[in-house]
């Protein structure tokens, strides 16, 4: 400003300081000429300058009212106001010379060599800083406040600043908060002003007094999170820079709607669907009430369709589409919350279906008439707080052995297909399994079929009255079938097969070649599938593959299997059993032995574990096991072991030595473990002479003794198996087995099939 005044002509200096200083004429004592007069006078006399003019006392002691309070502590002082217009403006305000008046009311410096007067009113609010000489053309001019110049004399205090370095807020979807801060404003006039950043919509604030600033955050429109925004404090002084200063704002949104818990829900035995239901509560999260929709993403759960908070919504199940849904798996559904001005919320129920299923049932083909001791496996046994009901046919003696096996006995009255299911609360349908059931007599006897070559192993089907056979030596496998009073042969040539095994429900047959699994059709003898599974086989010591109730056909490699259900092939995790030569299993599936050199370890299909049952063993020459694998035939030793003992099988019976002059040949064991059926023969060398079939009881013993007593003989017409000169390579024996029904007694050899009526 000053420097302006230096730069434009007297005459209309006075019209500038008016417009842009905000000052004016404030006061005068008798009109410009006395003032010009005034101003010459003391400028010719220096001297007089010790006395104020007559007209700066007036304008003076008019700027200072006497209601008004004195205010201590200016932030500009006289002193310093006239030291910086010496500094800046040195010639209208020349140091040298200058004479300085300080009184109680007022305060002035006259220079001489300008002749200008600078005066500042002291004890006033509105501090007041006035001109006089030739730089005002000779009048009084009031420059302004003394606080006006604040900014410019002395910036160092002339900011705008707050309380706070930001603000912290928060509130729930559809709330508001509000906050407060104070503003340090300069002390100098000007006006302050309030601004709030372009890019928060949500925010607002205004002044509610002189420095008190009001801060609102709405979050009507606000989905929950973080948000930023600023809150901006600007000051203008009348005269000097403009200053701002930056509040940042923070603002969280918490959620409006409270999620409710994830929920989770089982349909077991014991539950109906209706027990299933259940509510959550659904509220705000300031308590508030607000309506509210709610939506399910699966058909098989059901909800309440809309509210008011806080209210419970309650979540029920679909029987039907329940039913629908897989057995044994976990299902989600998605409950969706929605209500106006927030956000949605969201909460799973997961409904774990484990109702009780079967899926195989053991023995396959078991006679009709005859009691027989039925294994079945499936899933979730043990959720019966007592013993389970099977339908389907009637069982006696359940037993729960795990949850995935149970036991039974029945005597089905005539053939045919028995479904058998398990119940459960909710009355709802689950997998079943299929007791095939034969006729009592499937097989007549005194029959005699021709047949050319060794068979390495055989496996008998009483569904279809047929018998299996392996033919190593003749890349063949065979189906001899019982039709009619009569046999029929039906060939499939294969490439060196090993062993052959059925599937537990007697649907598919299965060959072992040396790197392969063929899928053979039992009905139409045409192959189905070959799979690969990279592994290397043995014959499984002329044994049928084993399989077990819990769906695993058992390979002669190691300790693999393979799933028919699922055509997998997996190994048992089994560590310190050493190698296995071989599998039998009983007919039941519940049992298989793990065959070695001489001993064996025991597969428990209702648990998976496997242990060892016996010590050593004759086993070489394979063995015989009963239907419910309770007994076991070792045929090196001709000796019966029993299960019924703790800790594993012991000895219960042996064969007597053979008569004079004869040896015991191939063996067998009636299925449900009463009857050993043993080749009686003489010779040691080839041609060996065959003289007749004996049957001995494992229960009927020789008193004080172990050895089982003779209950019948055989008489044999024509041998099975003839050895010979011109059959080199033959089996010695041929292969003895009773069939299922234990009515029948089959010898094999390389010549001809034979049936035995089993005495």
């Amino acid at each position: 400003m000053f420097r302006l005044l230096a730069a434009l002509p007297a005459a209309i200096l006075a019209a500038i300081l008016v417009a842009g200083c905000g000052g004016g004429d404030s006061a005068t004592a008798s009109g410009p000429a006395a003032n010009a007069a005034a101003a010459n006078a003391t400028a010719a006399n220096p001297a007089a300058a010790t006395a104020l003019p007559q007209a700066l006392v007036d304008a003076v002691r008019q700027a200072i009212p006497p209601r008004r309070a004195a205010v201590a502590g200016a932030p500009l002082s006289p002193a310093e106001a006239f030291d910086w217009a010496e500094l800046h403006f040195p010639e209208f305000f020349p140091q040298e010379g200058k004479v300085q008046v300080v009184q109680s009311a007022y305060a002035f410096r006259y220079y001489p060599q300008s002749g200008n007067y600078l005066a500042v009113a002291v004890a006033s609010n509105e501090i007041a800083l006035f001109a006089l000489g030739p730089a005002t053309g000779g009048r009084v001019v009031q420059l302004g406040s003394l606080a006006d110049f604040t900014c410019v004399m002395k910036p160092g205090v002339c900011f705008v600043g707050a309380d706070v370095d930001s603000v912290s807020m928060s509130t729930y979807e559809g709330g508001m908060q509000h906050a407060t801060l104070d503003a340090a404003v300069p002390p100098t006039q000007g006006t302050l002003s309030v601004s709030v950043d372009e890019g928060a919509p949500w925010l607002s604030a205004e002044l509610t007094g002189t420095s008190t600033v009001s801060i609102t955050a709405s979050a009507a429109s606000l989905a929950a999170g973080n948000y930023q925004g600023g809150v901006t404090l600007q000051f203008v002084p009348i005269r000097g820079a403009t200053t701002t200063k930056s509040v940042p704002v923070l603002f969280t949104v918490g959620p409006g709607l409270i999620a409710p818990a994830s929920q989770a829900k089982t349909l077991n035995a014991t539950a109906t669907v209706a027990s299933l239901a259940g509510s959550v509560s659904v509220a705000r999260a300031d308590g508030t009430a607000q309506t509210w929709m709610a939506s399910s993403s699966q058909p098989w759960l059901q909800v309440t369709p809309s509210g008011t908070t806080p209210s419970a919504l309650t979540y029920t199940f679909d029987a039907n589409a329940v039913a629908s849904l897989a057995n044994y798996s976990i299902q989600a559904a998605t409950v969706t919350l929605t209500s106006p001005g927030a956000s949605t919320a969201s909460f799973q129920v997961t409904l774990t279906k484990r109702l009780p299923y079967l899926d195989t049932a053991m023995p396959y083909g078991v006679p009709a008439g005859s009691l027989s001791h039925v294994v079945v496996h499936g899933a979730g046994f043990l959720q019966y707080a007592s013993t389970p009901s099977i339908s389907g046919v009637a069982a006696s003696s359940v037993q729960v052995q795990s949850d995935s096996q149970l036991a039974f006995d029945a005597t089905p009255p005539a053939a045919g297909n028995y479904t058998l299911a398990i119940g459960n609360a909710a009355s709802m349908a689950t997998a079943t399994a299929t007791l095939q059931v034969t006729a009592s007599t499937p097989y007549a006897v005194t029959t005699s079929f021709a047949v050319a070559g060794n068979r390495s192993s055989y496996l008998e089907d009483p569904v279809r009255g047929a018998i299996f056979a392996v033919g190593t030596a003749e890349n063949a496998v065979y189906r001899y079938q019982y039709n009619g009073g009569g046999w029929t042969q039906t060939a499939l040539p294969l490439a060196s097969p090993l062993a052959l095994g059925m599937s537990p429900d007697g649907s598919r047959l299965f060959v072992v070649l040396a790197g392969l699994v063929k899928e053979v059709n039992p009905d139409t003898m045409q192959q189905v599938a070959t799979l690969t599974p990279g592994l290397t086989f043995a014959s499984n010591l002329g044994e049928p593959l084993a399989t077990t109730v819990d769906g695993r056909l058992w390979l002669p490699a190691g300790l693999r299997y393979f799933e028919p259900r699922t055509n997998r092939f997996l190994s048992l995790d089994a560590n310190g059993i050493g190698t296995i030569d071989g599998f039998v299993a009983s007919a039941d599936g519940e049992t298989m032995l793990l065959l070695q050199d001489d001993s064996a370890h025991q597969y428990n299909a209702s648990d998976g574990t496997v242990t060892q049952p016996m010590g050593d063993l004759e086993l070489a020459s394979g063995v015989r096991i009963s239907s419910d694998g309770s007994r076991v035939l070792t045929q090196g030793s001709f000796s019966v072991y029993d299960s019924s003992f703790d800790g594993g099988y012991e000895l219960v019976a042996r064969l007597p030595d053979p008569a004079a002059g004869e040896h015991w040949g191939a063996a067998a064991l009636s299925a449900d473990g009463t009857k050993v059926a043993v080749l009686a023969y003489t010779g040691t060398a080839l041609p060996f002479s065959f003289k007749r079939i004996d049957v001995f009881s494992t229960t009927a013993l020789v008193p004080g003794t172990t050895t089982m007593t003779k209950t019948g003989s055989i008489a044999i017409g024509t041998a099975a198996a003839q050895c010979g000169a011109a059959d080199a390579g033959c089996s010695a024996q041929g292969t003895l087995f009773i069939a299922r029904d234990g009515r029948t007694v089959f010898w094999i050899g390389n010549k001809f099939l034979q049936t035995y009526k089993l005495p």
